[in-house]
């Protein structure tokens, strides 16, 4: 997958981010780590390769 241009806020108890490119995925994490990853999960979800 290609590198994903993310941008994050922090709130109380987790990190909210977002796709530049794709403004309609968004993921919360504790850590920059699990944000990132849980971002290329919801992108994989919503763009599946096989499709």
């Amino acid at each position: 997958m290609n590198a994903l241009n993310r941008l994050y806020w922090r709130g109380e108890r987790f990190r909210v981010g977002k796709l530049v490119d794709q403004p309609g995925i968004t993921s919360p994490g504790e850590t920059p780590e699990e944000l990132a990853e849980n971002l290329r999960d919801t992108c994989r979800g919503m763009f599946p390769r096989d499709a």
